[in-house]
């Protein structure tokens, strides 16, 4: 009841008064009308007590009917005034918040609950169909251990037998290593013998050519000599024309030049014998010299036989040398192997203690792998009971869904303009963290979580850095005063965030990743977003007005 109504039932109860005391005092109808009147002043007090007391109490009735009806939408309660009405609808109003922010945080935890139980029973079932085919892999590998021990006794057998050809190479490499010397020593005489060779070939040639070159000038003296001659045979030629024109001219003189003309025709004999003698001459020095030049080519090619010769004689020696060194290669490999034979030899001992050792491990081994057998199936058992727990979690969270959708409240993972900041990018940025976050709890309810982790940290790696950093440079523009908390939870979900990478990075993405991140994001929405953003929300609308 506000102070002026208070005012007034005051006034009319002390007129009430009044007229009652006057009524008294005054007999007749004078008295009769002043009781009426002071029924009809405590009449209309009644009614404006009545009216102040009905009025906030149907509020607080309504909004009782509509919790009761599970309706937490209703706007909060506002009584005017001072008094146990205005404290009872305070009280309702804080009950009703904190209800709300109960059955959106039991929503929440519901979802997250439903979505990791679904993720799980998924993982399970993967988990339980590696169990059993891990303890289908392991009896294999325990009957093929006991395979494994029979052939590793064969193979004992077989490396008795080994050893033993192991010592018949090292025999027969040592007998290889000694006849590589004797035929090392062998090349070693053929390479002296062929370097003498190849001395004796250099001493021919330079014989042959030593010939060659005297005979060369003997060609070059029967040329000179040939000249020689043919001058002669011009001196005879002039001679016998001489001689005839002696006889022509003793023959005009008559008596007197038959003497002259007697020795001109001795002369012309004597000149024609020289001009056959000559030509003579000139056919032997011509033989001669055909004779030379066929020695000369004789030798020629006797040279050339002779560099041919030397030639392959080097190639010998060459090849010699390459069978030397090979033959030297070879005798050290013998050597090798001989020596690594004798070692092989002499550790046929620990090779038999080894195949021994290999042996009793192998039958350790097999009767650990029945164990591991065992165990695998025991896990695949015990993996179906908590696949059996999950599902019955499942369906739990699925009912406890279902308990909660009946109240009538907005739900912390549908948008709705109560949400809103007042800044369009900042909630189209919530509205798609929403929509990612909706769309993971999804895929985690069809077992696809782990599918979906990529692309919301993808989204959450752009979130931290552009919504963040728009949101803080909103808070600094318009001062908001509860910056620096708003800031911390802001770097406090950066730690978080940045932490999951980290795991992600080292232990790989898996089921728990999917799970975790559920968890993570859908409490800031529920803890952040509906709580500290809408506050800052609120601030920006009313510093804008």
């Amino acid at each position: 009841m506000n102070y002026k109504n208070k005012l007034i039932v005051i006034n009319v109860l002390l007129a009430a008064l009044v007229l009652i005391g006057f009524s008294m005092t005054i007999p007749g109808p004078i008295a009769i009308v002043g009781v009426i009147l002071t029924i009809f002043l405590v009449a209309a007090a009644a009614v404006i007590i009545t009216t102040e007391i009905s009025k906030p109490m149907k509020n607080i009735i309504i909004a009782q009917k509509s919790l009761a009806a599970g309706d937490y939408s209703i706007e909060p309660l506002t009584v005017s005034g001072e008094g146990q009405f205005k404290e009872m609808a305070e009280l309702t109003n804080d009950i009703i918040g904190k209800q709300r922010d109960m059955i959106m945080e039991i929503t929440s935890a519901t979802q997250q609950v439903k979505a990791s139980s679904q993720e799980l029973v998924h993982s399970g079932r993967s988990v339980g169909d590696n169990a059993r085919t891990v303890g289908d892999a392991i009896e294999h590998v325990a009957s093929g251990a006991v395979e494994l021990s029979e052939q590793i006794n064969d193979a004992a057998i077989t490396i008795d037998s080994l050893i033993e050809e192991i010592q018949k190479v090292s025999n027969k490499s040592g007998q290889m290593s000694d006849i590589g010397r004797i035929v090392t020593n062998n090349i070693t005489a053929g390479n002296n013998s062929i370097g003498k060779a190849i001395e004796q070939m250099e001493t021919i040639k330079l014989r042959v050519g030593n010939s060659a070159s005297s005979i060369k000038t003997l060609e070059d003296k029967s040329t000179e000599v040939g000249d020689i001659v043919t001058i002669i045979n011009g001196i005879a030629e002039q001679t016998n024309l001489l001689a005839l024109n002696a006889s022509i001219e003793a023959a005009r003189a008559g008596e007197h030049g038959r003497g002259f003309a007697v020795v001109a025709e001795e002369v012309r004999k004597l000149a024609e014998g020289s001009a056959d003698a000559t030509d003579k001459i000139t056919d032997l020095i011509e033989e001669i010299r055909n004779e030379i030049m066929q020695a000369v080519k004789t030798m020629e090619e006797g040279m050339d036989q002779i560099r041919q010769g030397s030639g392959a004689i080097q190639e010998t020696g060459k090849v010699f040398d390459s069978i030397s060194n090979e033959t030297t290669n070879l005798l050290t490999y013998v050597q090798d192997v001989s020596e690594s034979s004798i070692k092989m030899a002499s550790s046929s001992d620990s090779v038999n203690q080894t195949i021994a050792d290999i042996a009793s491990v192998s039958e350790i081994f097999s009767a650990h792998s029945e164990e591991v057998a065992a165990a695998s199936s025991e896990q695949a058992h015990a993996t179906d009971t908590i696949l059996k727990g999950a599902n019955h979690l499942a369906s739990m969270a699925d009912k406890l869904s279902k308990a909660v959708s009946s109240f009538n409240i907005e739900l912390c993972l549908a948008w709705n303009p109560a949400l809103s900041v007042g800044h369009d990018l900042i909630d189209e940025q919530h509205q798609e963290l929403i929509r990612q976050i909706n769309q993971l709890l999804e895929a985690c309810n069809q077992g696809k979580g782990k599918a979906t982790v990529n692309e919301i940290v993808a989204f959450l790696e752009d979130y931290v850095v552009n919504h963040f950093g728009m949101e803080e440079e909103q808070m600094q523009k318009y001062n908001y005063p509860e910056y620096d908390k708003h800031k911390a939870q802001h770097t406090k979900f950066i730690e978080i965030f940045t932490e999951l990478k980290q795991e992600m990075q080292q232990d790989g993405v898996g089921p728990h990743t999917a799970i975790k991140i559920n968890q993570i994001v859908v409490d800031w929405l529920v803890q952040h977003i509906t709580k500290v953003d809408k506050a800052l929300g609120a601030y920006l609308q009313q510093v804008k007005k």
